[in-house]
């Protein structure tokens, strides 16, 4: 967010895909660093639905700890959904909002699921076709993630590579962000969907020191 312009795709990729502990503790600490509030930070620098996505989620009222799906209630939903987007003239971005920002990760893969035996469709199609700039990455992060983490970030570190030079500091977000939870499934996820090993990868994009630490943890994930 500092100087001019503002990295969308970094406030989606910390902002979206954390827990409500990991929020509330990054919302601390950037007090602690920086003396401003995030939420406040954020709402000035973005705009339209896609802030309104961005503040619902820092709101850390995403359901968590419940282990038992509600599948009632996830029918339910992706109904809404589909009434709120392919359903009508215009997307009701707000029922969008409301649902991927609050359901748990467990329930809105269940969603996901209700929502393509109603339309046809998965959501993530319907996403594509009825929203628009920043607010559609938003949203397809969430369903991303939800659907499956692993692919998430093997995808992610994927794109920080390609083309010319290497975005380091994402790819070293992504990793050590995930070290001690889902590394060794991203790995297998990124050899299965490049034909090439994450160390082999990471070998041929970076050098000396910063390579030799990358390499240590994705070989030794917790």
């Amino acid at each position: 967010m500092k100087g001019v312009g503002t990295d969308e795709s970094t406030l989606i990729e910390i902002i979206c895909t954390k827990t409500n502990g990991q929020l509330e503790t990054i919302k601390e600490t950037y007090t602690e660093i920086f003396d401003r509030d995030l939420e406040d930070d954020v709402c000035r620098e973005t705009r339209g639905d896609f802030k309104h996505l961005l503040v619902a989620v820092l709101q850390c009222e995403r359901e968590e700890g419940v282990d038992e799906i509600d599948e009632d209630e996830a029918e339910a939903d992706a109904q809404a959904l589909f009434d709120a987007g392919e359903d009508r003239w215009g997307t009701d971005e707000s029922v969008f909002t409301q649902i991927l920002a609050h359901k748990s990760w467990l329930q809105l893969r269940v969603i996901m699921q209700k929502y393509e035996d109603i339309a046809g469709n998965t959501l993530e199609e319907a996403i594509e076709s009825e929203c628009r700039g920043d607010l559609r990455s938003g949203y397809k992060a969430i369903v991303r993630l939800a659907k499956n983490p692993a692919y998430f970030y093997a995808r992610q570190i994927y794109k920080a590579m390609k083309g010319i030079g290497t975005e380091e500091e994402d790819i070293f977000r992504y990793i050590v962000s995930t070290s001690e939870t889902i590394l060794g499934n991203i790995k297998d996820q990124f050899e299965e969907d490049q034909g090439k090993s994450l160390e082999d990868a990471l070998d041929g994009d970076f050098r000396g020191d910063c390579c030799d630490a990358l390499l240590k943890v994705v070989a030794d994930p917790e």
